[in-house]
């Protein structure tokens, strides 16, 4: 067997990688999700924890209590900024996964191309031997007839 690997081998290699890719580009995806669902739930206990407060401060509150809730709104503020951070990341790494899944599977495509125009090349080559061959002996009857006559 040869040491350079086969189309099919090519191939073979080619369809593995692509389908590393989709894996990876799956996961990239479930983490964008993650990051999209806490970003969303961040955002809406903040805005739940201000219309609470509201309505406690609407009936009077004290200063500590209001020292309370600015530190922690702080907080969250902080929280929604790097969840907004994770979230530029983890779309920068689906593009880039999703680049990464395009190339490969343009890969596999080249190859199955060229695999196929071996094919029809191969294909090509047998037939015009075939007709040779039957040429040949359509010549070779037609010599044999020819003397016998």
């Amino acid at each position: 067997m040869s040491r350079r690997p086969t189309t099919d081998q090519l191939i073979e290699i080619a369809r593995k990688k692509v389908d590393a890719a989709a894996q990876a580009l799956g996961a990239l995806n479930a983490r964008q999700q993650e990051a999209e669902a806490k970003l969303r739930l961040l955002v809406n206990y903040r805005e739940d924890y201000f219309l609470r407060f509201q309505q406690a401060a609407a009936a009077g509150i004290d200063n500590h209590r209001l020292h309370n809730f600015r530190a922690f709104m702080e907080k969250l503020d902080v929280a929604i900024t790097e969840q907004h951070a994770v979230l530029a990341d983890t779309r920068h790494a689906v593009r880039s996964g999703q680049s990464r899944w395009h190339a490969e599977q343009q890969r596999l495509t080249s190859f199955q191309v060229l695999a196929e125009r071996r094919r029809l090349t191969e294909q090509a080559r047998d037939a015009k031997r075939e007709q040779r061959e039957q040429d040949e002996h359509a010549a070779r009857l037609y010599q044999r007839n020819r003397a016998s006559a």
